[in-house]
Formats: structure tokens, C-alpha cells, sequence
């Protein structure tokens, strides 16, 4: 699976009927040992994100982000 940032932060967004809003990302490196210039390791890297209706914080992996708006299961809210 190639990395593509799909969130950013003040981006809000509805999955399942539910509204949320990306707060931070952390993005992990990979290193590598050849030439070649080193990656964003998505599977360590997460997104904190808030439910707008309880005001809830969540630890998402980027995976499970990039899953979902691959299954077309995110529909972004207006500009952030």
C-alpha cells in the first residue's frame, strides 16, 4: 500500500454519519539503508482525531484512514 496523505489538520470530515475533525498528524519515517530517500511508515503513523458532536478524542492509524476513503467511505465537510 503507497502512502497518500489524505487528511490534514483542521480538515473536517463525516464517516458512518459521525462528523470529525483531524487535529494533528504524526508521521513516522522508515529508514532506509541504501540511496534511496526514506518513507512515510504508515503503519506507525497515526492521525488524532475529535467527534465533533461529543468532543471525543481518537488515535487513528493512517491505514485505517487510507482504507476508508479508498472504500469511498469518507465525504469531506467544506474547507478547513
Amino acid at each position: 500500500m503507497s502512502f497518500k496523505n489524505r487528511l490534514n489538520n483542521g480538515q473536517r470530515f463525516v464517516i458512518n454519519g459521525r462528523e470529525y475533525q483531524c487535529l494533528e498528524r504524526h508521521l513516522y519515517l522508515q529508514t532506509r539503508i541504501d540511496t534511496e530517500v526514506g518513507d512515510i511508515d504508515a503503519d506507525s503513523s497515526y492521525y488524532i482525531i475529535r467527534d465533533i458532536k461529543t468532543g471525543h478524542l481518537h488515535k487513528v492509524p493512517f491505514n485505517k484512514i487510507i482504507e476508508k476513503d479508498d472504500a469511498n467511505k469518507i465525504t469531506f465537510v467544506g474547507s478547513y
